[in-house]
């Protein structure tokens, strides 16, 4: 995969159909590659990305039609969502006392990186039908919950999902 996409973590997240292959981009990498960070930073994007750009754009009419979609994807959002709050657990212990705050994805302050993983993540946290799925596991990811009022706290996450909510993605 690493050849396949050229990104310097080996990793993009795509969804191959057939002949076609869908990507998302991978400035977000390059950025927190950029950024100094280390492979395990960026990792968990692979996954939950794809998984929930599917989400967004199954209509609801078919959402009857794709009762096992969910099902068949929760294992992989459960890895992804278990390394998310692994991570971010190993940063608030490194940076809680340097910062006086929680955790950031990528050093000691809000990035793209946190915006990148944050919006799928409140998706997740909040579809009807993922959530309700994933009630038990959502209840004890007490990290991610925190990472992401924190977020929610601040003007430049306000203004991303303002963006976001205009794209119909939120």
């Amino acid at each position: 995969m690493k050849e396949e996409f050229g990104t310097k973590v080996g990793k993009s997240p795509a969804l191959r159909d057939g002949d076609l292959l869908i990507v998302e981009s991978s400035a977000i990498l390059t950025y927190v590659t950029t950024c100094g960070a280390d492979g395990s930073e960026v990792g968990f994007v692979a996954h939950a990305l794809p998984i929930t750009y599917a989400a967004w754009f199954i209509p609801d009419e078919y959402e009857k039609a794709h009762q096992g979609f969910h099902d068949s994807l929760k294992p992989n959002v459960i890895n992804d969502l278990n390394y998310l709050e692994a991570e971010l657990e190993k940063k608030v212990e490194r940076f809680r006392k340097k910062n006086g705050q929680g955790a950031f994805l990528v050093g000691q302050d809000l990035t793209i990186a946190d915006i990148q993983v944050a919006l799928p993540i409140e998706y997740i946290f909040t579809h009807p039908t993922i959530s309700k799925e994933l009630k038990d596991e959502i209840r004890g990811y007490t990290q991610i919950k925190v990472w992401l009022r924190g977020l929610e706290a601040r003007p430049a996450y306000k203004e991303a999902t303002k963006v976001a909510e205009c794209l119909c993605f939120a």
